[in-house]
């Protein structure tokens, strides 16, 4: 569910990962404020691989 900030031009979307957590993203649309979150999802998820 995408909101608007109070600016009126961004956009904030939460993705959530089942069983792993929520992340946020923001951007000027809701595809790149999605795409930003997925990207943080990403990131996330590597940085805390079992080795």
């Amino acid at each position: 569910k995408p909101e608007r900030l109070a600016d009126g031009r961004r956009v904030r979307v939460c993705v959530e990962v089942f069983g792993r957590g929520a992340f946020k993203g923001i951007g000027r649309n809701y595809r790149i404020a999605k795409g930003t979150a997925a990207r943080c999802a990403l990131r996330h998820l590597r940085s805390c691989k079992p080795k």
